[in-house]
């Protein structure tokens, strides 16, 4: 939602727009990344949206160095395979709110970009060099229930090899 861009702003949080910064820590240093969700960003009329994450992500890229850990924050793990191709390292996601509702031996049923049934909802995945960490978050979709899919918060601490 656009709306809440500016008031994010106004608080002093820094909104990456398809943009990166460098993260220093204790002489150490990693390209944290930010790519807008497809529902917040108007792409050049007939392009797809693969197409526009692709170009987002380059967008977010052209400044960092190849050699950099690449941290990347994007709301849409289904994409997971177009991050795979940029090489980025990490990716931290969520949306799909753990498939919602979860059954034992499923990833759950019904999942927001991915439909019925999807494949990725929360958790850790691996696709190429891309490692990709999908949190079930705290709230709900447009269906206000959650049923064996309780509500998470991802706590990561990054080490160094």
């Amino acid at each position: 939602n656009l709306t809440i861009l500016p008031k994010l702003e106004q608080l002093g949080v820094t909104v990456l727009r398809n943009e990166s910064r460098v993260i220093e820590y204790q002489g150490q240093s990693f390209s944290l990344l930010g790519i807008d969700d497809p529902t917040t960003t108007r792409w050049r009329e007939g392009l797809s949206e693969p197409d526009g994450i692709r170009q987002s992500l380059d967008q977010a890229l052209q400044d960092v160095s190849p050699d950099a850990f690449q941290l990347l924050l994007a709301h849409r793990p289904e994409y997971k395979s177009l991050y795979a191709e940029r090489s980025v390292d990490l990716v931290l996601s969520g949306h799909a709110h753990g498939g919602q509702i979860r059954l034992p031996f499923t990833e759950g049923l019904y999942a927001p970009g991915q439909g019925f049934f999807p494949a990725v909802t929360a958790g850790r995945y691996q696709e190429q060099q891309t490692e990709l960490i999908v949190s079930r978050g705290l709230g709900n979709s447009l269906f206000p229930f959650r049923l064996f899919n309780h509500p998470e918060l991802v706590v990561l601490t990054l080490k160094r090899p």
